[in-house]
């Protein structure tokens, strides 16, 4: 279905009004024809499987013109295969005409008219009738509610299978899915995509819909409003030489926008806090924050609380950012496994003001990486005192934090002090409270704040922090070896979700307003396209009118 194009300020204006409405439950499930499941709508976010054969889009149904959105997954093996067959020749050194003329696909892709709007050479490629004639690249549908905010893969910390979270607005409500893990090795056939949908990408049953019954939870509560970022409190995926030894406790957090509020969500599996085996149910809403939560991230779990099982007094943390207030808040879960029943929480441990930048308010994304300290870990020698001795000195060295802040516009770079707790020489906690020692000027509406990787011009990966500007229309890409920008990726109008392909050197940038995503290069051996768009999935199709 073509959307009719209009100007930008009404399209803001409408996002205004659409963020008010939506707080106040306008959202009607009825109220329209259905979403289209293969087709990108205003994709809110993107998540990918850690042997990337699946790449899951939500999309948010912004403006409102179905009864919600729809959540897809797309094989990833064919996404790339085309994408490489378009570029093969010019990444090859050989001139020609680099999108898919000379490739074998079944039919070239052809030339991009508008790059002012849609920057890459080659026109966008149809997912439901791509170029390799091998039938639609989504792979499987659901339909949720309206205004998905986010998306995040969660692997078993403690066996194999994995889900996918996504914070639904409309609702409120975080819904689950049950999909493929393909750590062990890749999907072959259908990717599956369960939220008790049914066939034909249906609705996902209300058991699915985590927030919305008050009667599953010894609280009785429900999830507040306008649900928005979110995060694994043990992190996405334990180290798998953690398992063994770990508790597993696991839940989920989610960040309120409008609110001070925080949910936690898990269930007792085993003896454990988990999300895997069970259901997992809103357990607790921590309150009393500052207003507009929205950034949150784990705090990875070091490898001597993993080893010492239940030993330490070590509690998983998470880190906040708020659009009102220049700081960045420490959060603790606590399992309360003692307690008979159990009802787990969070706690505010401590909170840090934002001092680097003049004024600091509105910080929207935040990203933690252990590289430095999974490094030191990984040189400890094998069981014994001597490797928990040196487990626990790993223990304080730093992790890196990366906030994107708005005002003013900055990459703000900082550490955790890591100061170890140790009771007659045996670990027992961190302090894990963030410093801020740098400010990265960046352009304007920085939003999001992604770790991952390229590929240097050695063939070999190195660690980058990429931040996309959704007003500016620009991902920046730091360095943090150098402690620079080190390039920029002109994209498309609203860049938004992105994430980095885990096995191949590519990135994926959901551009919300236009609805595709872009597929952006990673190689710095191609001289000529890296670190920009070179090409286009879905069909970019300018808003229309709300309803």
């Amino acid at each position: 279905m073509a959307r009719r194009s209009r100007s930008a300020s009404r399209f803001g204006a409408a996002l205004l009004a659409l963020v008010a409405s939506a707080g106040a439950g306008c959202w009607a499930s009825n109220d329209g024809p259905s979403p289209p499941t293969d087709q990108l709508y205003f994709p809110a976010g993107l998540a990918i499987s850690p042997g990337g054969s699946g790449l899951y889009v939500a999309n948010s149904d912004f403006d409102l013109q179905y009864t919600g959105g729809s959540v897809a997954a797309y094989d990833l093996s064919r996404v790339r295969a085309i994408v490489r067959a378009m570029w093969g020749s010019t990444w090859a050194g050989a001139k020609g005409d680099p999108c898919g003329a000379q490739s074998g696909l079944a039919a070239p892709v052809g030339a991009n008219l508008n790059l002012l709007l849609y920057p890459g050479i080659c026109a966008a490629i149809d997912p439901i009738a791509p170029a390799d004639g091998k039938g639609s690249l989504v792979s499987a549908t659901a339909r949720i509610g309206a205004f998905a905010a986010d998306a995040m893969y969660v692997a078993n910390a403690s066996a194999s299978g994995a889900r996918l979270f996504i914070p639904v607005r409309g609702e409120p409500s975080l819904t689950y899915f049950d999909v493929d893990d393909d750590r062990a090795g890749p999907v072959t056939g259908k990717l599956r995509l369960d939220c008790g949908q049914g066939a034909d990408g249906e609705r996902c049953d209300p058991l699915h819909r985590l927030g919305i019954d008050a009667t599953d939870n010894t609280r009785q509560l429900t999830m507040p409003a306008e649900p928005y970022g979110l995060a694994a409190s043990a992190g996405p995926d334990l180290p798998a030489r953690c398992r063994a030894g770990y508790r597993a406790d696991q839940s989920i957090a989610v960040t309120h926008q409008t609110t001070g509020q925080v949910s936690l969500f898990t269930d007792r599996v085993g003896g454990a806090d988990a999300i895997f085996g069970t259901r997992p149910t809103l357990q607790f809403v921590l309150s009393g924050l500052s207003f507009g939560v929205l950034g949150i991230a784990p705090l990875p779990v070091p490898q001597i609380a993993c080893e010492l099982g239940y030993d330490p007094n070590y509690q998983p943390g998470l880190v906040v950012t708020f659009r009102s207030s220049p700081e960045i808040d420490l959060l603790r879960f606590v399992s309360d496994a003692y307690s008979s029943p159990s009802r787990p929480y969070l706690v505010r441990a401590d909170a840090t003001a934002i001092r680097i930048d003049a004024s600091g308010i509105d910080s929207r994304g935040v990203a933690v990486d252990a590289t430095r300290r999974t490094a030191c870990e990984e040189g400890c020698g094998p069981d014994g005192a001597a490797r928990l001795a040196c487990l626990t000195d790993c223990a304080a060295t730093p992790l890196d934090v990366y906030v994107a802040n708005r005002t003013p516009p900055a990459l703000l770079v900082g550490r955790t002090r890591a100061t170890v707790s140790a009771v007659q020489g045996n670990f027992v906690g961190l302090d894990d409270s963030v410093v801020f020692h740098d400010s990265v000027p960046l352009s304007y509406g920085a939003s999001r704040v992604v770790l991952g990787s390229i590929t240097g011009v050695d063939g070999k990966l190195h660690p980058r922090v990429f931040i996309a500007c959704f007003d500016a229309r620009y991902v920046f890409v730091y360095d943090p070896e150098a402690g620079r920008i080190e390039g920029v990726v002109r994209t498309g109008r609203g860049p938004h979700a992105l994430v980095v392909d885990p096995v191949a050197p590519f990135a994926y940038l959901g551009h919300f307003t236009d609805s595709y995503l872009g597929v952006v290069d990673l190689d710095q051996r191609h001289a000529d396209t890296y670190l920009t768009v070179v090409a286009m999935v879905g069909i970019p199709t300018a808003p229309r009118e709300t309803k």
